[in-house]
């Protein structure tokens, strides 16, 4: 553990914040999909067949703005659209708790997917800007574990 710690105070600021970033996506995601299906019949009178379908809505945005939008950051700058993202995907998860039925839950996990796909790969690009190229492995790996 002593090792571990030390390496932290190395790491330049933008990638702690990545991690950062990555961390909270995570909790995020870790908080909605366990409870998602007991919210999505009880409270938003979904029917239980179609939460399956939901996820895929999720993983579907994901699926169709990475290649779209993925190489925003390049002429906008990574701030700008770290901040866009977490700002979405915060805001989508919020959303969730307004909406009822299929088509609006739908809409709503389908643009919060589009946000987090360009978070993920941001805030890797963010890390390896600041990091030596041999450390990336290791840093990544911290990044997603």
């Amino acid at each position: 553990m002593t090792v571990f710690l030390p390496s932290w105070r190395e790491l330049p600021r933008p990638a702690l914040l990545g991690l950062f970033l990555f961390f909270c996506a995570g909790f995020a995601d870790g908080a909605l999909v366990p409870f998602f299906p007991l919210w999505a019949s009880g409270e938003a009178n979904i029917p239980i067949g179609a939460i399956g379908l939901l996820f895929a809505c999720y993983a579907g945005g994901e699926l169709v703005a990475a290649p779209l939008i993925g190489g925003i950051a390049d002429p906008i700058g990574r701030r700008p659209v770290l901040i866009l993202s977490s700002f979405g995907v915060g805001c989508g998860f919020i959303t969730l708790f307004f909406v009822h039925g299929i088509v609006p839950t739908a809409i709503v996990l389908l643009l919060t997917g589009m946000c987090e796909s360009v978070l993920h790969p941001t805030i890797l690009t963010a890390i390896a800007d600041v990091t030596e190229p041999s450390a990336h492995p290791r840093w990544f790996g911290m990044a997603r574990v």
